[in-house]
């Protein structure tokens, strides 16, 4: 069996205990240059899961995406779970960046890395390593319009290969949806014109009954501030509290602000959602989102709570 191995780079959500609930950019092998990092992450935000294939994870899509000096970023998107609010579908992106002259068999060894059985399988990786991908002739180049891109010399135009339909790109030039298992070589349905942008899709009744929660977020942020000018006001009436009043006050407006921002964003999204349809995973999603909010709402009580308790212990 022919292994190869390449530079390569990760991106997509920690799922270890503790780790931020986001995604990021995880890493790269030593050897994976700098002046190809921003092109991975263009290549790693273009892309996401959706909806309607049911809670197990799907299979595997790739990904080719040349770069200006010639070289192509060739990537696995994986589903990897849940994450740590329990939604399904986390995506994790894997990619490897090739030069022509570190393939024998340029371009059909491109072809053979666009299906599962050419890449390892990866748990929980260290985002340090470097890929190894399997290019022995028992792997047939795709068939189809993919074979046309390949050809020719440099490699231009982003490719996106699929096996279902669950997922939500922008960015590429030619989609092409295998239609003959993982595609060794079987007939598929190219699809030649570019995705639009991805835009959240939910129900429109879900968007209705959560519509108010802004206005409702927004009056408690609110009073929320209004009670701790209160307190301050009451318990720290002296000269020599003055520094530390105007630093809690310039805290809690900040953080007054960065509340109304996220809002701002739920409302805008809220709106967005009454025109699209509905998937029980987008319900899931947004009422996580939901929870989190509220978590953290709690959260900014309870520091005003316990200001409040420590001012009325000061002398």
């Amino acid at each position: 069996m022919k292994q190869t191995t390449f530079p390569a780079a990760y991106y997509g959500k920690l799922l270890t205990s503790g780790s931020k609930n986001q995604y990021q950019f995880l890493g790269h092998s030593s050897d994976f240059p700098q002046k190809a990092i921003f092109e991975f992450e263009q290549l790693a935000k273009s892309f996401q899961w959706k909806g309607g294939g049911g809670n197990e994870p799907y299979s595997d899509c790739f990904a080719l995406w040349p770069l200006p000096s010639g070289e192509v970023l060739v990537a696995r998107f994986r589903d990897v779970g849940r994450d740590q609010l329990d939604r399904p579908h986390t995506v994790r992106v894997e990619a490897a960046l090739v030069a022509k002259k570190g393939l024998s068999d340029w371009p059909q060894d491109l072809g053979r890395m666009l299906q599962a059985k050419a890449w390892p399988t990866l748990d929980e990786p260290e985002f340090s390593q470097s890929l190894s991908l399997r290019l022995d002739q028992s792997l047939p180049p795709l068939n189809g319009e993919i074979t046309k891109v390949l050809t020719k010399a440099p490699i231009k135009h982003r490719v996106l290969i699929t096996t279902h339909t669950f997922f939500q790109a922008s960015q590429f030039d030619l989609v092409q949806t295998l239609t003959s298992g993982e595609a060794s070589g079987g007939s598929s349905a190219p699809v030649s014109n570019p995705l639009k942008k991805p835009v959240p899709a939910t129900s429109g009744s879900l968007a209705s009954q959560f519509q108010f929660l802004p206005y409702l977020l927004a009056t408690i942020f609110g009073v929320v501030l209004a009670l701790a000018g209160f307190w301050i006001g009451r318990f720290f009436p002296y000269a020599d509290h003055e520094l530390e009043i105007q630093q809690l006050q310039n805290s809690l407006e900040a953080e007054e602000k960065a509340q109304q921002k996220l809002l701002a964003e739920k409302q805008k999204l809220l709106l967005e959602l009454k025109q699209q349809s509905s998937s029980q995973q987008e319900k899931e999603e947004v009422q996580a989102d939901l929870r989190e909010m509220k978590l953290q709402i709690e959260q900014l009580l309870q520091q005003i709570e316990q200001l409040s308790e420590r001012f009325e212990e000061s002398p």
